[in-house]
This record gives C-alpha cells, structure tokens and sequence, in this order.
C-alpha cells in the first residue's frame, strides 16, 4: 500500500493546542510586538490589522477565537508572541495574505495519510474553519485550518 506524506507547519495557537497548515502557506515569522492597529467594531479575535511589505494584513488570534468563556482580549494580545505570515488563494484564485499569532515558533512536520482522523467535536469554531485532521503522537488531534475560510473569504 502506497503511504502518501507531505510536509505541513504545527503552529501553537493556544499554550497547549497545536494545528497544522501547508507547507507553502506560512511565508514569514516576526518575534515580539508588533506595531498593531485596533479596527473599531470588529471582533475580539480579528480586532487589529498590521502593516507588512507595504500591504495592511488582518491579524486573526485564534486563542481568542477559540476560547468558550469570555476574556479580556487586549490581555491576551498584548501577551509577546510570533506573528505567522499566511498566504491563501481567495475565491478569485488571488493570493492573499494574512496574520496568525503564535505562542511558540512553528515545527516542520511530515504527515501521512495513515494519520487521519475526524475533528474533535467539542469545539463548534474549531470545526468552521477546518479542511480535515490528522492524529499527531504528541500532540492528538490536529486540526489543518481553511485560512481562506478564516480570513473571511469562504462561509463557514
């Protein structure tokens, strides 16, 4: 039986979850604070856009996104972390690119078909804005993010 495997990035996007995007789709990575800017009624989880080569990314937190019970947001952003540079293909088969923040650098990763397995289900967000899932040894179930999805490009 033929075992197919590509390579992915495992990103820590709370202190203890980790999920998975392509290999090709995380361009860059910023440590420290970055010069943020709030956006005016927006959503705790995508309140701040940055600027970036001359382009203005959204920023999306996703252990804000994440969390069930309510948190004070500017806590958790000002928290020094990784700014993860995303590029995504939008409807239009554009490239785009966004902001994911991080609490530890990313780890390349090899997956194979073999490790797949079905999203947890105790987490209705989670599941939005997931393609699939796959059984990682020290870590469990890892999520692989939609980030066209998360960037507000395709409905949930």
């Amino acid at each position: 039986m033929n075992n197919a495997s590509c390579s992915a990035w495992l990103l820590s996007v709370t202190e203890t979850m980790r999920v998975a995007i392509g290999e090709f789709e995380m361009l860059h990575i910023i440590l420290g604070r970055q010069r943020f800017f709030a956006i005016p009624r927006t959503p705790d989880h995508c309140r701040s856009v940055f600027i970036w080569q001359g382009q203005i990314l959204p920023v999306f937190d996703l252990s804000v996104y994440l969390r069930t019970e309510k948190t004070d947001a500017d806590s958790v952003i000002r928290t020094e972390r990784y700014t993860c540079i995303v590029n995504y293909r939008d409807p239009a088969d554009s490239v785009q690119h966004g902001a994911l923040l991080l609490y530890d650098l990313p780890v390349r990763i090899t997956v194979s078909d073999d490790q797949m397995c079905e999203l947890p289900d105790n987490n209705k967000k989670l599941r939005t804005i997931s393609n699939s899932c796959f059984q990682d040894p020290g870590h469990g179930p890892v999520p692989v993010l939609n980030l066209a999805r998360i960037f507000g490009c395709l409905m949930p």
